[in-house]
């Protein structure tokens, strides 16, 4: 490959989840599996998803 290719990257970039919709997929688990989700939801809303922002991109580790 002899360079980049900045259209396609941005197109990968697409296709990864935000934080906050990885992070509603979780309250979603969490209010089906856990006896009391009311912890978990406050922890994301209130600290993680203002922190992190709602629209920042998972990157793959």
């Amino acid at each position: 490959m002899f360079g980049a290719a900045p259209l396609g990257d941005r197109r990968r970039e697409g296709l990864v989840p935000t934080y906050a919709e990885v992070a509603q997929q979780h309250i979603d688990h969490a209010k089906t599996d856990q006896k009391r989700p009311e912890n978990t939801v406050s922890l994301i809303t209130t600290y993680l998803l203002p922190q992190w922002g709602r629209s920042r991109r998972i990157h793959p580790v």
